[in-house]
């Protein structure tokens, strides 16, 4: 890799990074905003370095305004955390690969749980 290459995949990273802060809000006009920085092709279901998506991380955190918002704007609950080895997401961790939205909501959080699993997805 060259230094030109390594900067723009920083740069990528960088702006991933700002887009998750955004939708992690779960404030409406922070979704559209976020959706503008994100690929198109993945949009609110594109995944962080560590192979999450926003509403995983929100599902994690059990916060339910975030998770509900992300749902509503299209959010896909059945997105799988990718592979160890993937080049894409370096920082996957072993005990999380093809884990959901869902699976990975705290035990016991049954509210949070709820929500993912009433979308019917």
């Amino acid at each position: 890799m060259t230094i030109t290459e390594d900067t723009s995949e920083l740069g990528k990273r960088a702006t991933t990074a700002f887009a998750f802060k955004l939708m992690l809000t779960g404030r409406a006009e922070l979704l559209a905003q976020a959706s503008n920085l994100l690929p198109p092709t993945t949009r609110y279901d594109t995944l962080n370095h560590a192979g999450m998506s926003a509403l995983m991380i929100a599902s994690i955190k059990n916060d339910e305004v975030v998770i509900q918002a992300l749902l509503d704007a299209g959010c896909d609950p059945n997105i799988e955390v990718p592979a160890i080895g993937n080049p894409n997401y370096p920082a996957i961790h072993p005990d999380t690969q093809y884990w959901t939205a869902v699976t990975l909501q705290p035990v016991g959080q049954l509210l949070g749980f709820k929500m993912p699993a009433r979308e019917g997805r």
